[in-house]
């Protein structure tokens, strides 16, 4: 198969996303976090730094800097400051067929994103976090946009309310999972009255066997008669 390290690469990605999506924000955060704590050591191992910066803003540009002078994206467009936060054109990034499966999936595009988990580890311990506020992916070009922010980590933040995607995706599993409640009680149903017509049946062959032992027993007895006389 042609180019099968890069495939493979993009499958670790999208079933490790698949899997992490399954946990609630909570819970993802933490094992997030853990991942890109393993990431940093196994990378500086191999002699990548990730350099701290005077605030966190700088710190999160030198981790993207550190990505990009490894091959991470072929080209990347940064506006530091819109409305809704950093602003990033990322030109064939590392790992973008996985990215775009999970979003339509999931409606979290890089919830296995190695430059996230790392930057997310770092920025942990200064008390702040990354939220995505908005992806368009424009897969013929090659191209993701991202629209993100920093924000202060607390207890309230860790529950988001769910942006477009992520409620078409939880009412397509609400409904799901009322169809296999419906089909569910109809296949107990089912099944009851099934067991009833099987009870119904039963009774009746106890029935014919004792109705035919009558005519048998009162056969036999016409037949004495009929020797006697």
């Amino acid at each position: 198969m042609k180019d099968f390290e890069k495939i493979l690469l993009n499958a670790i990605i999208y079933s490790y996303g698949r899997v992490l999506a399954q946990y609630p924000l909570s819970e993802l955060t933490t094992i997030s976090k853990e991942v890109g704590r393993n990431m940093i050591s196994y990378l500086k191992d191999l002699g990548v730094e990730f350099k701290a910066g005077r605030t966190v803003d700088e710190t999160v540009a030198n981790v993207i800097n550190a990505f990009v002078e490894q091959g991470f994206v072929e080209d990347i467009t940064i506006n530091p400051s819109t409305e809704k936060g950093m602003y990033c054109k990322w030109v064939k990034l590392v790992g973008l067929d996985a990215y775009d499966r999970l979003y339509r999936e999931t409606g979290s595009a890089f919830i296995s994103c190695p430059l996230l988990m790392v930057t997310m580890a770092i920025i942990a311990p200064l008390g702040y976090r990354v939220k995505v506020h908005d992806v368009k992916f424009d897969m013929e070009n090659r191209v993701v946009e991202t629209w993100e922010e920093l924000v202060k980590d607390s207890k309230e933040a860790e529950v988001e309310p769910l942006n477009e995607k992520e409620k078409d995706i939880t009412l397509q599993l609400e409904r799901e999972i009322e169809i296999r409640k419906k089909a569910k009680k109809e296949i107990k149903s089912q099944l009851t009255d099934i067991k009833r017509l099987n009870d119904v049946m039963a009774g009746s062959d106890l029935r014919m066997k004792a109705l035919r032992k009558e005519i048998h027993d009162l056969k036999a007895e016409i037949n004495k008669l009929k020797a006697a006389a």
